[in-house]
């Protein structure tokens, strides 16, 4: 990416996020609420969500959506979630929040 000379590029400081520490966050909410929903997890996550997972559930309008997060943010972001998305269904195991599955290499 060139950018103007004038321009200053800003490095931001990443934390460190170890992969027992992440969480699936899914869900399911309507098409037209992927958009938000994905703004409202940017701006509660900020450089801490992993990555966002969209999937469309067969014959339906609705859509399945997997937020990688860590663990300490599951609750918060499920409850501003649950508050700003009447339609979201949870999908959790046992009332808790699916671990990240290990990688294969």
């Amino acid at each position: 990416m060139l950018l103007h000379p004038s321009k200053k590029t800003v490095r931001h400081p990443r934390t460190q996020v170890f992969p027992g520490d992440l969480r699936l966050l899914a869900l399911t909410v309507e098409g037209a609420s992927v958009l938000p929903l994905r703004q409202l997890a940017a701006r509660l996550c900020g450089d801490a969500l992993q990555f966002t997972r969209v999937a469309a559930c067969p014959d339906s309008r609705r859509v399945r959506v997997c937020l990688c997060i860590p663990k300490s943010l599951a609750e918060p972001v499920a409850a501003a979630v649950a508050r700003c998305f009447a339609d979201a269904v949870f999908d959790q195991t046992d009332g808790a929040f699916q671990p990240l599955p290990p990688r294969r290499h």
